[in-house]
């Protein structure tokens, strides 16, 4: 297939234009109300996993796990090199927060726009390569995305551009040394961050059979880059696998079985489902269907004997491209629905869905182009205002409050000989600040008296909030006569949290605790200790729930 004219249809400040409000809108979208805490566990695991290469001090046993926490990280080697490496960069000059964590997330989704636009251009021309990026950007999952620390769902979508973008330079300008390199190191991105192959892999498999592509590519000496990766993770899961190491369902090989096709029982499901309704409803998830459906009507090449037995003549690139990726969007959409956090997920066929979106949508009036984007940014916004990230009141900060205390007052009670009850995340999030190295029991339901049949007699220290009253097993609990309450933390809501002492014999009532207000003592954590060296201490220890 030879390349259209890549003459401009737009002025260049029209584009320069587009790009800064692109730009703009990611920023704030990711960035604008976020709290000042991480919630536990998923957002302060991937901002203290990011902490370990910053911790190395040139001793072989820590080398050694850092190692294998990046074969271990689940969601793949890219995000959490690229995370290690950012964290240290900025990690000395600015807190280590939700805002400076979520960051490179607005800036890889943007990349993955102006990448979007290139091959929409190169395919087409830039009328649609400018729709095929702002569908993209404007689709109302990624704002439920990119506003955490995690970026592997980012990277996911930039890598699948890549691999994508440069095959087409392969079929349109030909094999050459150069573009077989940059093809191999985009699927190699891609292997080592995507979650979503399961889905991404055939469809680029048949495309390359389609085009005839398939041998030559196999031919290329770069080839070698994604399939090491693919070997890696294949010997390693089989030593996991072989050694009884449950750990070996979790490699990125077999994660996204895990992940995509066990559903979770989340509470957040039927949500998500309301607003899966609205998104079909208000005609936007529609677009896929239509642009997959007059694909197919201009189609040149709809020989179902050339899409199955390969002895004719490679089919034109656009009609392959079509096809395979409506096997994308298809595949794709089964494992989004198999899971319970709809718009998480909706990741995994995101490309797809733009890119049909994209057909059906660019050959209509400029008009209705930007009537289509303005209905998909209010869809995205209302999500965003409605995701737990989105802070407007009074924040909770006791987490915060209760670190600095311990750090400057009570470091006696985080060294590794002192044991603590950390019920629920409130607590569990203190002690993770706090970066000491004691040990810890964390409780995720707040009902589970199971754990607390034994009382305290195994802990030194432990933190308490007043919402753990009147909760089996913690009435009893937090009334025992060994507790000797030594401070209570108070915020402007007038919401409290409790720190006590186990001392046998010498117990306290907790209306003699000292009380401390919450906000000056966050704000010393935010300003002292929320960045590096403070978080490279104790970064081994991150427990789960």
């Amino acid at each position: 297939m030879t390349k259209p004219d890549l003459k401009s249809e737009f002025a260049p400040a029209v584009k320069w234009g587009l790009t800064a409000f692109g730009f703009l809108h990611l920023l704030l979208m990711g960035q604008l109300f976020l709290p000042t805490v991480h919630y536990y566990f998923d957002a302060v695991g991937i901002r203290d996993a990011g902490t370990l290469l910053a911790s190395l001090d040139g001793a072989w046993g820590n080398t050694e796990k850092f190692l294998y926490a990046i074969l271990h990280h689940v969601e793949g080697p890219a995000q959490f090199l690229f995370l290690n490496a950012y964290y240290l960069f900025v990690g000395n000059s600015f807190p280590l927060d939700p805002s400076t964590c979520q960051l490179p997330n607005s800036l890889i989704a943007l990349l993955s726009g102006l990448v979007a636009f290139l091959l929409g251009r190169r395919l087409v021309g830039e009328r649609f390569g400018l729709t095929f990026a702002a569908l993209y950007l404007l689709t109302p999952w990624l704002g439920a995305a990119i506003r955490y620390p995690w970026i592997y769902i980012s990277l996911t979508n930039l890598s699948e551009l890549l691999v994508l973008h440069t095959f087409v330079v392969i079929a349109q300008d030909g094999s050459t040394r150069k573009n077989n390199f940059f093809f191999a190191t985009s699927l190699a991105l891609f292997f080592s961050t995507g979650l979503s192959w399961p889905s991404f892999i055939p469809f680029l498999f048949v495309l390359l059979l389609l085009t005839g592509n398939l041998a030559l590519i196999l031919r290329s000496f770069w080839l070698l880059l994604p399939l090491g990766i693919i070997g890696i993770y294949a010997a390693w899961t089989y030593l996991l696998f072989r050694n009884g190491n449950p750990g070996f369902s979790s490699t990125i090989l077999t994660y996204p079985f895990q992940k995509l096709l066990v559903g979770s029982g989340n509470e957040s499901l039927l949500p998500d489902l309301k607003f899966v309704a609205v998104f079909f409803f208000s005609g936007l998830g529609l677009l896929p269907f239509f642009g997959c459906a007059g694909a197919y009507s201009r189609t040149r090449y709809i020989d179902v004997r050339g899409f199955l037995c390969f002895y004719k003549s490679p089919i034109c690139l656009m009609d392959a491209l079509n096809a395979t990726i409506t096997i994308w969007f298809c595949v794709g959409s089964l494992l989004v629905l198999s899971r319970a956090s709809i718009l998480m997920y909706f990741y995994v066929v995101g490309i797809p869905v733009a890119f049909l979106a994209a057909q059906f949508l660019y050959r209509r009036s400029t008009r209705t182009i930007l009537l289509i984007l303005l209905i998909s940014l209010a869809l995205q916004w209302s999500k965003v205002i409605n995701d737990r990230q989105f802070v407007v009141n009074a924040e909770d900060l006791r987490s915060l409050a209760i670190a600095t205390y311990l750090i400057e007052n009570r470091p006696d009670l985080l060294v590794a000989e002192k044991n603590a009850l950390l019920p629920r995340s409130m607590g569990a999030n203190a002690g993770q600040y706090a970066r000491g190295a004691h040990g810890r029991l964390i409780i995720q339901d707040a009902n589970n008296s199971d754990l607390l049949s034994s009382g305290l007699k195994k802990f030194d220290w432990l933190i308490a909030e007043p919402t753990l009253l009147g909760r089996p097993g913690y009435d009893l609990l937090l009334r025992d006569p060994q507790i000797k309450w030594r401070v209570r933390f108070r915020d402007e809501e007038n919401r409290e949290a409790w720190l006590g002492e186990i001392c046998d014999g010498q117990a306290a009532p907790l209306e003699l605790a000292q009380v401390l207000e919450v906000a000056p003592l966050a704000k010393q954590f935010s300003e002292r200790y929320d960045r590096f060296p403070h978080l490279t201490r104790n970064v081994w220890i991150i427990p789960r729930y």
